[in-house]
C-alpha cells in the first residue's frame, strides 16, 4: 500500500502526512503500520523550507518535525478503541516520549490481536 511505503520514508513531512493519511483511512493494517513506528528514534527533525516567495525569494527559516514515534502514538490514539493514553483534547494538551512508551508496552501487549508476533 502506497500510505505504508510512504510511512517509511526518511522525508519527514513524507511521513507526517503518511501518518495523518493512515489516521484518516483506519483500519488493522494502519494500525499495524502506526504501531510500527513507536520504535522509531529519530528526535526533532529540523528541514530548511524550500518554499518561496511572492518574488520568488527563498523563504528563511526551518521546520522542525516531531518524532515520527510521538506523531504515530497521537495517531493510534484516535484510532484504538481503548487507548492507554487518551488523544489530545479536553484531557489531553500533548504527548510525550513517557506517552510513547505507554503505546510501545501497550502494542507488546496487543500486537496479536493484530495478526502481529
Amino acid at each position: 500500500m502506497r500510505i505504508i511505503k510512504r510511512l517509511k520514508s526518511e522525508d519527514p513531512a513524507t511521513q507526517l502526512n503518511a501518518v495523518q493519511d493512515a489516521a484518516y483511512v483506519d483500519g488493522r493494517d494502519m494500525i499495524v503500520a502506526l504501531a510500527e513506528l513507536l520504535n522509531v528514534t529519530n528526535g526533532y527533525q529540523s528541514v530548511t523550507s524550500g518554499e518561496l516567495g511572492p518574488k520568488g525569494e527563498r523563504l528563511q527559516g526551518d521546520l522542525v518535525y516531531e518524532p515520527v514515534s510521538l506523531v504515530a502514538a497521537k495517531a493510534l490514539a484516535k484510532l484504538v478503541e481503548t487507548p492507554p493514553v487518551p488523544p489530545v483534547g479536553k484531557e489531553k494538551k500533548f504527548y510525550t516520549d513517557d506517552d510513547v512508551k505507554k503505546w510501545q508496552k501497550w502494542w507488546k501487549k496487543n500486537k496479536k490481536q493484530y495478526g502481529v508476533e
